[in-house]
């Protein structure tokens, strides 16, 4: 029979080492994903740094381009009015039908030979 209890208390002792080393693993473990998600979350926060850093430098030059087409445009109307493009005429500048041509405002396309 002592042989019976010895086996006992060596079981008990076991388990109870056994379940110990589980709870310090078990720790271990929620400590260890509770680093890796505010590892994930530094990780995400210097990628958007680094993007949000990367779209100002591209906004940045865009814009310094813009003022450069800007200032062209600027500099070139001062020699040139602007002209609208694709404007639709409203008829003042051309003759009215109702009104003859005159001999001025016919202008020969190609020369004629008489028959």
């Amino acid at each position: 029979m002592e042989a019976i209890s010895s086996n006992s208390t060596q079981f008990a002792t076991r388990k109870s080492q056994l379940k110990e080393r589980i709870r310090a693993m078990e720790n271990e473990r929620n400590s260890l994903e509770r680093e890796i998600l505010a590892l994930r979350e530094k990780v995400d926060i210097m990628e958007l740094e680094r993007y949000s850093s990367s779209l100002d430098n591209e906004i940045g030059t865009l814009k310094i381009e813009k003022a450069i087409l800007e200032e062209k445009i600027a500099n070139s109307s001062a020699f040139h009015p602007p002209q609208e493009v694709g404007s639709v005429s409203d008829g003042s500048d051309q003759n009215d039908s109702s009104t003859p041509l005159s001999a001025s405002d016919v202008t020969p396309t190609s020369s004629s030979s008489s028959s």
